[in-house]
């Protein structure tokens, strides 16, 4: 039950973030933080997949949709990891980019 409704908080939470972006952007004028794709969906898939693996089984579904819900849900947990580890790569790449700029002008 608590990973369920940590799923739901975690959707809930990029929800709010969305809703939040869209605001600043009409009062910004356009400017999106470079960040912001990882804010926004990393919860959203991280919660998704936790509830897409524990939900069917906690209300009862019938044993065929669990055998589907679970794999599902281990595949949305791997593309999360996969692409946390890619943009940290990118994020340590940009940082020792901006580091050798700043070495040499």
């Amino acid at each position: 039950m608590f990973v369920v409704v940590l799923g739901s908080l975690l959707i809930l939470q990029a929800v709010v973030l969305r809703v939040l972006e869209w605001t600043k952007l009409r009062n910004r004028g356009g400017t999106r933080d470079p960040l912001y794709v990882v804010w926004a969906w990393f919860p959203l898939l991280l919660g998704s997949s936790m509830l897409l693996s524990n939900l069917p089984r906690l209300v009862g579904a019938p044993h065929g949709v669990v055998e589907i819900c679970d794999p599902l849900g281990g595949l949305l947990a791997l593309i999360d990891a996969v692409w946390a580890f890619r943009v940290a790569q990118h994020a340590r790449a940009r940082k020792a980019r901006s580091h050798a700029e700043a070495q040499r002008g």
